[in-house]
């Protein structure tokens, strides 16, 4: 194996991770699950779309926070700006939106037909007089926390942010600031529900270790070259909540040396891999060996 894929793997860089084994509770006890999602989740923005869902006035899109247990309204105002609001309406608790996504002037409760407006101000009550001493000031939509970041849009689910979502990103967000993710001209997505631990599903995004047995076909015989039998990762930065995975593969036979070892990952190589966004990659000159690195900001809900 060449010498630097050892040398620049995490274990070196993070001693204090250590190398023991990890205890099996985190992954299966309710206890630490709740803790989690007052302590991680709560505190973190999560991606919920682009900017190009909501182009036009009225525009808007659903997303499934299933964490929290409700869904989030985005859509576009006739200022022009992108707000979020709890799918809920103050009524009786019910949808305010069932479709998808669309374009509408107002959302509209399908059980009393109460209607609020692209800002979330309650528009209309159904035989308003009958409700006594009703403020519709006070029962507006709940907003939700909604910033954008290189056309993302981001929610917080906590209540009131403890830090903005540029303050979140931190390392992780300014490493990649600027990349023209908005070029992008084709969006593919797919969705599945795996029974286990959240964690169990990310750990699999951090590891190469299964790819020659679950991957034989696809990725191992990219991945997996006389220089690096194992695919292992050029190497891996720890950026607060984030981390960055580094790795090569090769698409065309090559006999030419690796590179020299990476100090950090390379800036055009890197795609926003729970952004569900493309997956870039820059390509060698010399060895035809394309470097991709993968990118985990941790927003999975």
């Amino acid at each position: 194996m060449n010498e630097f894929v050892a040398v620049t793997a995490m274990t070196p860089r993070y001693p204090e991770l250590g190398t023991g084994p990890v205890a099996t509770d985190i992954y299966c006890d309710p206890a630490v699950y709740a803790k989690e999602v007052e302590a991680i989740f709560k505190r973190s923005w999560h991606m919920v779309g682009r900017v190009e869902q909501v182009a036009q006035t009225g525009d808007f899109f659903v997303s499934d926070l299933p964490t929290f247990g409700y869904s989030v309204v985005i859509c576009r105002d006739k200022t022009g700006a992108i707000n979020g609001f709890r799918n809920l309406c103050q009524h009786r608790g019910n949808l305010v939106e069932h479709r998808p996504c669309g374009r509408t002037a107002v959302f509209m409760c399908r059980f009393h037909g109460w209607s609020y407006d692209l800002t979330g101000k309650l528009h209309r009550v159904r035989d308003e007089a009958g409700f006594h001493g009703l403020d519709k000031s006070k029962l507006n939509l709940q907003s939700v926390p909604t910033q954008i970041w290189q056309g993302f849009i981001f929610v917080y689910a906590g209540g009131e942010p403890q830090q903005s979502l540029e303050q979140y990103l931190g390392e992780q967000g300014r490493d990649i600031d600027g990349y023209p993710f908005h070029l992008g001209t084709q969006i593919y997505q797919y969705e599945t529900e795996v029974q286990c631990n959240w964690k169990l599903l990310v750990d699999s995004y951090s590891e190469v270790y299964h790819i020659p047995i679950l991957h034989p076909q696809s990725l191992s015989p990219t991945m997996m070259m006389p220089d690096n039998p194992n695919g292992r990762f050029l190497g891996t930065w720890i950026k607060g909540p984030h981390r960055t995975n580094s790795h090569w593969s090769c698409f065309t036979p090559t006999t030419h040396p690796l590179p020299p070892p990476l100090s950090r990952p390379l800036p055009c190589s890197r795609s926003l891999i729970s952004c569900c966004c493309s997956n870039p990659a820059v390509a060698s000159p010399i060895t035809g060996t394309v470097y991709a690195t993968a990118t985990h900001t941790g927003l999975m809900v």
